[in-house]
């Protein structure tokens, strides 16, 4: 079932990317973006694996002590209510995610990509955990039970997954009730109009109510990422830095009622052109990409036996792997960054993803996981011989 959902997805991304060279006659996916959009998605999976029971145990102790009404998951209106509170909540969260400083320093990392596509929908924050399951918790007060509080959020991602297209163009008047991909991309634009506008999941009725609606204009095309780009194609940067100016502005503050407004004070942006050292991407070479791919791809097949074994393994493998993914993203990162990196470093991290992929079939459960470990042998052999070549790249770029 895992296989069958990537591939599926890999099989919508290739898609969207030929009809992309087709019908818009433009290059949707680039190795760099692409890349760092999966590393930022797998880093805050394998983050959220030891803390995705909070929401869950909060919603049910709330549910279960302090609802106030009782709905039943055979009622049609129970359905319709969960759907229409979930969306107007959505808006909420999501708007707060773009005003407070603390929320918009996790949510921003979304923002980071500059090429929309369905690639751009998986790159997600580390602290998202955090920072939005409790904006839900008055579904738990008015009683919706948590298996429907649970397929809506899953028909929210899979909505939300294809509204990060180019392909489909404005839809006549289903522009007036449901969120769409033009309206959408107006959102993750920079320009001066379109900032902070659309804000909705499900439906467009609390953005024309509350004033953010924005309709994408002929006369201006959308420009995709941050008012300040970070220039970083290292997750952990990606995610931490903005944290971090946070952080230093709070110890500036004297007063501690300043440090705290740091962090709470409404804010448009977090300005971080002005406070890291560069903003410009490292242009990538065509002779790293295999690389890159193979080395990324072995990363992604250790996550997913993360998920096929996370029940059946005990938490210390789980976390060791975890812990090698994320190395691995990030040197990946790095490399692309062009930091230079010493070869006997990358050969050492490599050969740990290798040795690591032989244990793991002494480990796993017969089925799925022994075909994922075969073919991340395959990747990290293939990353090892590509080795000299990124050091000579990243020489290169360093000289």
């Amino acid at each position: 079932m895992i296989l069958f959902l990537i591939f599926s997805i890999l099989a919508v991304l290739l898609a969207e990317n030929w009809l992309g060279h087709w019908l818009l006659r433009e290059k949707l996916y680039g190795t760099g973006e692409t890349i760092t959009s999966f590393s930022l998605g797998i880093t805050s999976f394998v983050c959220s694996i030891f803390f995705s029971a909070i929401p869950f145990l909060s919603y049910l102790y709330i549910l279960d002590n302090y609802a106030l009404f009782t709905f039943e998951i055979q009622n049609w209106i129970s359905w319709v209510l969960a759907v229409l509170a979930y969306d107007f909540l959505y808006y909420c969260s999501h708007l707060a995610h773009h005003k407070i400083p603390i929320l918009w320093a996790n949510h921003l990392v979304h923002h980071s990509g500059e090429e929309y596509n369905l690639a751009l929908a998986v790159r997600i924050g580390i602290f998202g955990t955090f920072t939005v399951w409790f904006f839900y918790l008055p579904m738990a007060v008015i009683g919706i039970p948590i298996e429907i509080f649970g397929a809506v959020a899953v028909a929210q991602s899979a909505y939300q997954f294809f509204l990060h297209t180019k392909l489909i163009p404005e839809l006549g008047k289903l522009e007036y009730l449901f969120v769409t991909p033009s309206q959408h991309r107006v959102h993750h634009s920079r320009n001066d109009q379109y900032l902070d506008r659309n804000m909705g999941c499900f439906f467009v009725v609390w953005d024309r109510l509350f004033g953010t609606y924005q309709r994408e204009l002929p006369e201006l095309p959308c420009d995709y990422g941050l008012k300040e780009p970070m220039g970083s194609y290292v997750p952990e940067s990606i995610n931490l830095r903005p944290l971090y100016i946070l952080v230093r502005r709070a110890f500036r503050e004297e007063r501690v009622l300043g440090k705290f407004l740091v962090f709470f004070r409404r804010k448009p942006d977090l300005h971080l052109g002005s406070e890291i050292e560069s903003n410009e991407f490292t242009k990538i070479k065509t002779n790293t990409v295999p690389y890159l791919v193979s080395n990324f791809f072995s990363a992604f097949l250790m996550a997913l036996i993360v998920v096929s074994e996370q029940n059946d393994q005990p938490w210390f493998i789980l976390l060791s792997l975890c812990i090698l993914v994320l190395l691995s993203i990030n040197f990946l990162g790095c490399v692309m960054d062009g930091v230079r990196l010493n070869a006997h470093l990358l050969a050492v991290l490599n050969c740990l993803m290798l040795a690591t992929f032989i244990a793991l079939f002494f480990l796993v459960s017969a089925g799925t996981s022994i075909y994922i470990c075969a073919t991340g042998l395959v990747s990290c052999l293939f990353s090892l011989v590509k080795i000299p070549t990124i050091v000579r790249h990243c020489q290169s770029i360093a000289a």
